[in-house]
């Protein structure tokens, strides 16, 4: 079947929607860096700082956009873990222009930061049940600790704060009176 189109104007609009949907056809979503949705953290989800900077399946700097600052492919991150998995607002960090937006779960075991619309912290407290990349755990000595992460240094005055700094991530281990772990911060 062939259709004869005679005047300029239908061929112009014509030309223009068969151009509009090859655009709608071929248009290939970028992959998600987010993990997918319904998917919640878990309370012995691994902390990386070297090799995947990020706790479980969320990443740092890219995993998650906190909702706040526009709304890229696949949603708020920040606003689905605390609606769909559970968790808390931590303090008053409800987020918007300009403010920190935080959640917390297991009775603040586990803490996500976002800032500038990106996840930027996450600090975890002794009822954390994970691992670090290498092994580290809560309740593990500072002895044990610096012979895994020989890099790592005191930070005065305090006595039972300890730092390490890798790329451009800073970790924080804060040790109890017996100098066991008690608290990670990592925040990018």
């Amino acid at each position: 079947m062939v259709i004869i189109i005679k005047t300029k104007k239908m061929k112009n609009l014509l030309c223009a929607l068969v151009l509009v949907s090859l655009f709608f056809a071929c248009k290939v979503d970028p992959p998600s860096i987010d993990p997918p949705v319904g998917t919640c953290p878990k309370i012995t989800d691994k902390i990386n700082w070297e090799s995947y900077p990020g706790y479980g399946a969320w990443q740092f700097a890219v995993s998650g956009f906190d909702g706040n600052i526009g709304i890229p492919t696949g949603g708020a991150t920040a606003i689905n873990i605390r609606t769909d998995c559970g968790w808390q607002y931590y303090g008053n960090e409800t987020g918007g222009t300009g403010h920190t937006y935080g959640v917390y779960a297991w009775d603040t075991a586990v803490i996500f930061r976002w800032a500038y619309g990106k996840l930027h912290q996450i600090i975890l407290s002794s009822k954390w049940q994970g691992t670090t990349e290498r092994g580290t755990k809560m309740g593990d000595s500072l002895q044990q600790i610096q012979a895994l992460y020989p890099a790592m240094y005191n930070i005065p005055p305090y006595d039972d704060l300890y730092g390490l700094t890798v790329a451009n991530i800073l970790v924080q281990m804060k040790f109890n009176s017996a100098f066991k772990l008690n608290q990670i911060n990592v925040t990018n």
